[in-house]
């Protein structure tokens, strides 16, 4: 259970630092400009609770990859060159193909993911139902995602999950970005324990974190064809050892 107070007191943003960061905040139109507060507040209200946090974080079960490469097979609707976006990342599992904006997979991923929920409320692919990886009867093309992509009748492996996972990711890491700031600002317990909360979640999965497994499968993240890397890219992993760091002992700052 987390306390309604932060102990030890932050080495990098002792109170006398951050009283300099609020004052400047409130005089300054730049330093405002660090955090937005309004919208810090309502993704707080509608993400910041401690089991929806808990609920949203993927494992290393689910691929990870980047909306389009040069190699990846043609979108299977239209037959397009490959770039997908992620529909709502943290409700659903589905991308859209930015040209003829069909979407994928042909499965509810969603319900094979919570059907393989760990003691934990871990994803591991090894416990999930296989029965529930069919395509839904209305869908046109059988492109079904077990979190690794789709392979076709020629073997081509399209990823859906897989980028759509890849943007709650980073939509994951922005809430801790938002909150983190928003408390130094506000001195608002519920930003910190949210932000917390979050961390702490992301510590159980990230050290089994390894894109090179999805990497191999010919996933594309955007740093040259290096196939490392723990969560993402191989120097997202290294400045994010960095940055969560910063976020448990809160941000860089507008002094």
């Amino acid at each position: 259970m987390l306390k309604d107070e932060v102990s030890p007191p932050s080495t990098l943003f002792p109170t006398a630092v951050r009283e300099v960061i609020q004052r400047n905040y409130s005089r300054f139109e730049w330093a405002r400009s660090w955090v937005d507060l309004a919208g810090a507040e309502k993704t707080l209200t509608e993400w910041g609770d401690a089991k929806t946090l808990w609920l949203l974080v993927p494992s290393q079960d689910v691929g990870r990859a980047m909306g389009s490469a040069p190699w990846y097979p043609p979108c299977p609707a239209c037959g397009r060159n490959a770039s997908y976006r992620a529909v709502d990342p943290l409700r659903s599992w589905q991308v859209e193909c930015v040209h003829c904006k069909a979407r994928f997979p042909a499965n509810d991923f969603d319900a094979f993911f919570e059907s393989g929920r760990d003691e934990q409320g871990i994803f591991r692919r090894e416990l999930a139902n296989p029965n529930l990886l069919v395509e839904r009867s209305d869908a046109p093309i059988p492109a079904v995602d077990d979190g690794t992509g789709w392979v076709d009748s020629k073997g081509q492996r399209h990823f859906f999950v897989p980028v759509a996972c890849r943007e709650r990711w980073f939509r994951l890491i922005s809430f801790l970005h938002q909150w983190a700031r928003a408390f130094v600002i506000t001195d608002d317990i519920r930003f910190a324990r949210a932000t917390l909360s979050l961390l702490f979640r992301i510590a159980q999965v990230y050290p089994s974190m390894d894109f090179a497994p999805y990497a191999k499968l010919g996933a594309f993240e955007s740093y040259g064809h290096k196939r490392v890397g723990a969560n993402l890219r191989s120097h997202w992993r290294d400045g994010s050892k960095q940055w969560f760091v910063r976020r448990h002992t809160m941000p860089s700052s507008p002094l």
